[in-house]
């Protein structure tokens, strides 16, 4: 019997090991590319900017980190992704403290009614797995997302299996046949205006649990002694047509950043704000509106407020 067991052991052992290592080989493979490859930079210690962006697609495709470089003279990445809620930013923050070598000393928050919306989803789900495994803060605020299971973070090549093809695919994707990727985490949209015609009016709501994260995401930052600001960028004044509870939204994220003492701009009403000119649809600025943005609007104002 005593034999037997010790079998056992060792078979079990031996697949762990062959497991983990098919496991550490594909996730090199599985690296994100394209629009996710601030993940790799992330965890290749390839950031260490002075100033970071996060918050969703809206932040990734609307602050042009190398205007900002050029006009403010620091270094600055872009930490936005799309469809990241909170959370999300809030695991990103949290793991570039944790692997980066240099602190940044201020930090965006592109802010708005979905920061702080309830859905557990996140676009293309795969593109966290090279870095879930025993990753105590991925499962944290990774766990309850929509495609992801707690096995996933515990057993190798678990979490490999369903989304093959999207990692396939990942990988034949460069950002040199990708002219919207233009590095250091900023994705611009080539096109002109183009929204889709299905969006039906969104009612949207203050989420106590999001307001947590919102909160957590505050302290880490002044535990660091992180210069925090939150932004509302631009969007079409279409979109502010179809979101109903907007307002109240913004009221409670002014409420917030008052109390917290974080400043607090609102680009979302300015009068190119109706100009599709500067739009990929209603949501997201074109190339041309995000430079126009960064370089107008955002720039003075931070330089304003930081006297840089």
């Amino acid at each position: 019997m005593k034999k037997f067991c010790k079998k056992i052991l060792l078979l079990t052992l031996l697949t762990y090991a062959i497991s983990l290592i098919l496991d550490i080989g594909i996730s090199k493979f599985a690296q994100p590319r394209g629009e996710f490859s601030s993940w790799k930079d992330l965890y290749s210690n390839n950031i260490n900017a002075d100033l970071l962006i996060f918050g969703s697609s809206r932040a990734m495709n609307h602050f042009n980190s190398h205007i900002i470089e050029d006009s403010l003279k620091i270094s600055a990445y872009n930490l936005g992704l799309s469809s990241a809620r909170i959370e999300i930013s809030l695991l990103r923050l949290l793991e570039h403290l944790r692997l980066c070598s240099k602190k940044p000393q201020y930090i965006t928050l592109e802010i708005d009614w979905l920061t702080i919306d309830n859905e557990k989803f996140l676009w293309s789900p795969w593109q966290l797995f090279p870095y879930m495994l025993y990753n105590r803060n991925m499962y944290t605020y990774t766990h309850h997302f929509k495609g992801y299971n707690t096995h996933y973070y515990l057993i190798p090549l678990a979490r490999y299996g369903k989304y093959y093809i999207d990692i396939f695919r990942n990988w034949n994707n460069t950002d040199v046949n990708n002219s919207d990727i233009e590095r250091k985490g900023f994705v611009a949209f080539k096109s002109n205006w183009n929204p889709p015609k299905d969006i039906n009016n969104i009612e949207v709501s203050i989420h106590q649990e999001e307001i947590e994260y919102l909160y957590e995401f505050i302290k880490v930052c002044k535990s660091n002694n992180i210069k925090l600001n939150f932004v509302y960028a631009p969007e079409h004044i279409e979109a502010t047509k179809m979101v109903k509870g907007r307002e109240k939204v913004i009221e409670y994220i002014k409420k917030i950043s008052d109390e917290n003492g974080i400043p607090f701009a609102d680009f979302s009403q300015d009068s190119y704000c109706a100009d599709t000119t500067y739009f990929f649809n209603k949501r997201h600025l074109n190339s041309k509106g995000a430079d126009k943005f960064t370089s107008e609007y955002y720039i003075p104002w931070i330089k304003e407020l930081y006297g840089l």
